[in-house]
């Protein structure tokens, strides 16, 4: 019988080898863009902040032209979906979890084209404060 499990073990460890080595480690999805395009319009995340207790990310963007938010759901420029989520290079369709205080940066994409069918109903890139000290800056 102990030969039997071993066998077994051998074999789980044959396999996640195989994964590990095959999958490899999850990598980051590098933006279309290495700048914030343009026609971004930066969020004055540090002064809302001071103004008024913040619980979740989606208020940060109240108030913001273009942008409708009804608790945690965001729409840009009236679209019907949700916007793409950039949070330090990483694509999300929300920012869950998120604390408001962890924001480094704030940008609001209505014409998300570059970041293809996804960014099509406007996209928010949020920089992080650790991610930006990742960066080294």
């Amino acid at each position: 019988m102990k030969r039997h499990h071993g066998k077994r073990l051998a074999l789980v460890a044959v396999v996640t080898a195989a994964l590990m080595l095959g999958c490899g480690p999850p990598r980051k999805i590098i933006p279309p863009k290495s700048i914030v395009p343009a026609s971004a319009r930066e969020v004055d995340v540090q002064g809302k902040l001071k103004k008024r207790q913040i619980s979740i990310v989606e208020e940060l963007l109240i108030g913001e032209p273009g942008v409708y938010v009804d608790g945690r759901t965001v729409r840009i420029r009236g679209s019907r979906r949700g916007p793409l989520w950039v949070i330090d290079g990483f694509y999300t369709d929300t920012p869950a979890g998120l604390n408001p205080r962890d924001i480094a940066r704030m940008w609001i994409v209505p014409d998300g084209s570059g970041y293809g069918r996804r960014g099509a109903n406007g996209v928010i890139i949020i920089q992080t404060k650790v991610g930006k000290d990742e960066r080294g800056g």
